[in-house]
């Protein structure tokens, strides 16, 4: 019964996970194009085909869901500067990360 359990809630994280990033790649591309100020969370919903109501329930505001998109371009932006070594030449270090 708890492995039924474990395996709804796993279906359940699968999902919203998957329409969060739906919604986020549509909000990407949406603020992209438009800015912060010149896009609908209307806009974005429909790009992601869902309703608003439905997007505001993962995202509170447009505010919010812009300060999620900024958070995965920068997690994306960040992620080589963990792979940097102290035993790097800081010149070669940059090569890497730039690479």
């Amino acid at each position: 019964m708890a492995q039924d359990t474990a395996k709804k809630t796993g279906k359940r994280t699968r999902a919203v996970n998957e329409k969060r990033g739906i919604i986020l790649a549509a909000a990407r591309e949406t603020f992209s194009l438009y800015g912060i100020h010149g896009t609908r969370v209307e806009q974005v919903a429909e790009r992601a085909g869902v309703s608003k109501t439905n997007l505001l329930y993962y995202f509170a505001s447009k505010e919010a869901l812009y300060l999620a998109v900024l958070q995965e371009i920068l997690d994306v932006w960040l992620a080589p500067l963990k792979a940097f070594r102290e035993d790097l030449a800081p010149l070669v270090a940059i090569r890497e990360y730039i690479r």
